[in-house]
């Protein structure tokens, strides 16, 4: 438990609940517990990684919710990560481009970070290449392709 209570959720703006469930999975599933005892043991321990207002948040969900652990999950989602961040997460993506002075592996680090933030994106992984190349600046594309011999969208799309 003192892990989960060194890596706390209040359900801040800034906080990111896909990243807090990463990591209550892999504290909890360090347990060594078998897949049927899972459930239970993520539905006792997860209010142990609340704080603030998601604690308050999970203290007035009703019994269904919390006896299910996927429903728990969805709702928790829905309330820390609702619709419109959605839509905001998977904008940035699909409007990616490198920053004027932004070396090549800042920008792929950047843009695979703002992946992990919306894991439900939707763009497989052909377009996530071409989305990527097509906001790179002129010069890394042309570095880019050269490095890759040839372009680097022909060569993903083979």
């Amino acid at each position: 438990l003192q892990l989960l209570y060194a890596n706390p959720f209040a359900g801040l703006p800034h906080e990111d609940p896909y990243n807090h469930l990463v990591k209550f999975y892999e504290i909890a599933g360090s347990l060594g517990t078998t897949l049927a005892e899972e459930e239970a043991v993520f539905k006792r321990m997860f209010p142990h990684s609340l704080i603030g207002q998601a604690k308050d948040w999970y203290l007035d969900q009703p019994t269904p919710v919390m006896t299910n652990w996927n429903t728990l999950e969805e709702k928790f989602l829905e309330r820390f990560f609702p619709h419109h961040k959605f839509m905001e997460a998977k904008t940035s993506i699909a409007v990616f481009s490198q920053g004027s002075n932004e070396p090549l592996n800042e920008a792929w680090e950047r843009y695979k970070a703002m992946l992990q933030k919306c894991p439900n994106h939707g763009f497989d992984e052909l377009t996530q290449i071409h989305i990527f190349r097509n906001g790179l600046l002129q010069q890394t594309k042309l570095l880019l392709d050269a490095t890759a011999g040839g372009s680097l969208l022909s060569l993903s799309a083979a």
